[in-house]
Order: C-alpha cells, then sequence, then structure tokens
C-alpha cells in the first residue's frame, strides 16, 4: 500500500505542515487554508519537474518560515553551538508573533514588545537574533530589505565579576 504524506499539526508553532522528500512546509495556522494549501502542493507536486522546487505560494513571506529557512541554514553552514544559539532565541520569538505574520508586516515593534519581557543584558542578543535572521534572507535575495534594518540594539551590558 502506497504512502501518502498528511498534514499534521505542530502546538508549539500553532501551524500546520506536511513533510515531503524529506522536507517540511509550512501549511499556515488555519487547518481549511493548511489542508487547501497541501491539495495544492501535492497537485504541484504531481505536475512538477524532478529538478522543479515546490513552493507554496505567499508562505515564503511568513516570517515564521523564513526563521525556519535560517535555521535550516545555519544547522547545515554554521557550528552546533552557533545553531543552538540562534534555535533558542528564534523559536521564542516565534512563538512570540502570530504565525501567519509576514515579512511585509513585520515591524520594529514586534520585536521590541517580545524583548521588553527580557532583562537589559538579554534585549541586545534577543534582537541581533531576529535581525540575522532577515539580513539573510535579504543576502540571499528573497526579500528586497530587512524590514529591521534601521532597529536599533541597546549596547552591550557589562558583566560583574564576583
Amino acid at each position: 500500500m502506497a504512502h501518502y504524506p498528511k498534514p499534521f499539526f505542530r502546538p508549539a508553532r500553532n501551524l500546520w505542515y506536511v513533510q515531503l522528500d524529506g522536507r517540511q512546509f509550512n501549511l499556515g495556522a488555519d487547518q481549511a487554508v493548511a489542508f487547501k494549501n497541501y491539495h495544492g502542493l501535492m497537485q504541484q507536486r504531481a505536475e512538477a519537474k524532478p529538478e522543479q522546487p515546490i513552493v507554496l505560494p505567499g508562505c515564503d513571506r511568513l516570517v515564521v518560515v523564513i526563521i525556519d529557512d535560517y535555521l535550516e541554514w545555519c544547522q547545515n553552514n554554521r557550528s552546533p553551538a552557533t545553531y543552538e544559539w540562534y534555535k533558542w532565541r528564534l523559536e521564542h520569538f516565534c512563538q512570540a508573533i502570530e504565525p501567519t505574520l509576514t515579512v511585509d508586516q513585520l515591524k520594529p515593534h514586534h520585536v521590541q514588545k517580545w524583548v521588553d519581557d527580557y532583562s537589559a543584558g538579554s534585549r541586545r542578543s534577543l534582537i541581533r537574533s531576529v535581525k540575522r535572521a532577515m539580513n539573510w534572507r535579504e543576502q540571499q535575495g528573497q526579500i528586497e530589505r530587512s524590514p529591521l534594518v534601521h532597529m536599533r540594539k541597546p549596547p552591550e551590558g557589562k558583566r560583574e565579576q564576583s
């Protein structure tokens, strides 16, 4: 009996995904839209040539997808420690924003609202992690300009020695 990939829900991200050929595709937060995207994706997959990438329309503009792509790149191209450093921060950011937030809607106030819940010493690294993911996407030529380009990071704090 043939196996057909089926959509699954990730409660931590509040998003629907499907895994095709070892890669997970974000289908969106709404179940009805997710299944519509799933059917479109399966049809596109059936019609696609083997070398043609499968892309859901509009999903590559979602902030959570950009962050997932950046983390995947980071895991393949950076040290495990660097990947873990970004993973922890960026996953917390994804939990703090709406899963349907697009890169066009992302503004510095989204990041600022998130970092306000953390200590002053952590804010710089938290902002840095999100800015880095957006700058990476810009460097890849997939967005014209990072929406956080003018967001300022607080100065580094001084460590107290005991």
